[in-house]
C-alpha cells in the first residue's frame, strides 16, 4: 500500500459549502485537497 495522501479536488456550486468541506477535509491526515471548482466542467477542466 503507497503511503503518498489522497489528492481531493472539492467540486460544488456553493462557494460556502466548498470552504467548509475543505477545511472539514485539511483535518483528515492523508487527505491533500488540491483544489476547488464550482461546476462539473470547471473541475474537468481542472484535472486536464
Amino acid at each position: 500500500m503507497s503511503n503518498r495522501p489522497i489528492r481531493i479536488l472539492v467540486v460544488d456550486g456553493h462557494a460556502l459549502f466548498r470552504q467548509g468541506l475543505r477545511q472539514l477535509l485539511a483535518t483528515i491526515d492523508d487527505l491533500i485537497v488540491v483544489g476547488e471548482a464550482a461546476s462539473g466542467s470547471e473541475a474537468v477542466e481542472l484535472v486536464s
